[in-house]
């Protein structure tokens, strides 16, 4: 196929194209949603009131996990039912039909990877600093901080960032971690189990929760003594052995596909306080309180106490003969984003769903 090339700038095209990938509840307004006042005890409750996927979040996925290892990648976005753009650092712009989706490459001026390194840099030089986030559809880079912004715009500015990157400081308070006090309502004292996977070699079994606060300190998980074993500050996530525990969620298999959702993605999330919940995925984001943990924004998504740990998914097929596809778990919240850590980060520890 012949491609085009692109004639508008970056900045336009985001201009134009933002709005249409606003998260469903992004006017903040959660009670013009049928549903949203209520907890759903099974993804089934969840999926009658939930809208439907983005016919292009299917493909787009696909390409994140195609450009995983790419390290030009900034990030896949859905901006439209049936469009798609992949930013890449220093790329061509061009675009192309794929499976009767558009698919735009659009150039970014640094890679996730870089952004990753340079948030790391940015919490380092101003200890204020506790979470960096990127939207590389307007290659703009939000520091939050707890002291002032002024202070961590001069921290961002000894790093001589590349033209063509914004930059915005806002005074935000820390990220909320989400175990619960007293071990309440838990699977794992205080918070929430994950997924099943294995680690190590030869690989063995583990069940995964949080890491942070109580939720290393396990107990049992439907009547079963789990034991400890191994914690990852970076990538909040605690395994223990115990029995075999079920690869499925709430009797959904599993579909064997694991890795980080696209920007756009419907994703369900469930913690044992709040139950099963959906929100968008949105911007990238590294949290450093405690550890510089890779995360992405899930604006409004619903969160509390004791659902930290628990499963990010997706879906692949229609329900009830669906299977689910592991997208992160759980860690806390700050402002109006709950943080959910990137499969892919967990995925680079040698830590597999099955």
């Amino acid at each position: 196929m012949q491609n085009r090339r692109l004639t508008v700038a970056i900045g336009l095209l985001a201009l134009l194209l933002a709005p249409s990938i606003r998260p469903a509840y992004a006017d903040g307004d959660t009670e013009k949603q049928p549903g949203r006042d209520r907890r759903f005890d099974t993804l089934e409750e969840l999926l009658a009131v939930a809208p439907p996927p983005p016919a292009a979040q299917s493909l787009a996925n696909q390409l994140m996990d195609d450009f995983e290892h790419d390290p030009d990648l900034g990030d896949v976005i859905i901006v439209g039912d049936r469009e798609i753009v992949v930013a890449l650092k220093s790329a061509t712009s061009e675009s192309r039909k794929v499976n009767g989706m558009t698919v735009t490459i659009i150039s970014s001026p640094i890679s996730l990877a870089e952004f990753d390194e340079i948030s790391s840099k940015v919490a380092h030089l101003d200890s204020g600093v506790h979470e960096a986030s990127f939207d590389f559809l307007t290659a703009t880079m939000t520091v939050l901080t707890s002291g002032t912004p002024d202070s961590a715009l001069t921290a961002i500015r000894e790093l001589r960032l590349p033209e063509g990157v914004n930059v915005e400081a806002v005074n935000a308070p820390p990220v909320t971690l989400e175990a619960a006090e007293g071990a309440m309502n838990s699977d794992a004292s205080g918070c929430t189990t994950g997924f099943r996977v294995r680690h190590g070699s030869p690989p063995s079994p583990y069940l995964t929760s949080a890491n942070h606060s109580s939720c290393s300190n396990w107990s049992t998980v439907n009547g079963v003594s789990m034991t400890h074993q191994l914690g990852f500050c970076s990538v909040d996530m605690s395994l223990a052995s115990g029995s075999p525990t079920a690869l499925s969620l709430g009797g959904i298999p599993f579909s064997g596909v694991q890795g980080n959702p696209a920007y756009g993605a419907l994703v369900y999330k469930y913690g044992v306080t709040s139950g099963w919940d959906y929100a968008h995925r949105g911007s990238v984001a590294n949290s450093t309180l405690a550890c510089t943990v890779p995360v992405y924004n899930y604006p409004l998504m619903p969160h509390a106490g004791g659902d930290s740990g628990g499963p990010y998914i997706t879906l692949s097929g229609a329900c009830p003969f669906c299977s689910y596809e592991a997208r992160g778990t759980h860690r806390g919240f700050s402002g109006l984003n709950s943080h959910g850590v990137r499969m892919g980060s967990i995925n680079n520890l040698g830590i597999y769903v099955g």
